[in-house]
């Protein structure tokens, strides 16, 4: 992996060698320092790089927030009881899938099981053939 360093030289992120050696070639970062790998083209051949730096400083957004319908407060609402089936709930489930629009909302997002999560998938619950224990709701 290449260590990826903004411009202030703060570490951002890390990727594949190449896209490393791809940043550098097109002059959107700097090397600092590189690997004995040899990374071959048709045209050319380089070192991979180890740790890069960007020339044009990338400002870190914020997280998006999802009206505070998170994972741990949609499973302590539902008390990490799977909606489903009843039994212990350790993920989230949207009950409208995001595949079809469903939104990160209290109403859509019910805590679940990972056997219930696994078996409705991407599907609806009336394609699923599941039913909810309870109607989510926004506290």
């Amino acid at each position: 992996r290449t260590l990826v360093l903004n411009a202030d030289y703060s570490p951002l992120s890390a990727c594949h060698p190449v896209r490393g050696a791809l940043l550098l070639r097109e002059n959107k970062a700097h090397e600092v320092e590189s690997t004995d790998i040899l990374l071959f083209s048709e045209k050319l051949s380089l070192r991979a790089p180890a740790v890069i730096v960007l020339t044009q400083y990338q400002s870190i957004g914020k997280p998006r927030r999802t009206g505070n319908s998170t994972r741990p407060r949609i499973l302590q609402r539902d008390a990490c009881v799977c909606q489903y089936c009843g039994g212990v709930a350790r993920t989230v489930d949207h009950v409208i899938p995001k595949s079809d629009g469903g939104r990160d909302t209290w109403t859509n997002m019910v805590a679940c099981c990972a056997k219930c999560n696994a078996r409705k998938g991407a599907l609806s619950l009336k394609q699923s053939g599941m039913r909810l224990l309870r109607e989510p709701l926004e506290p």
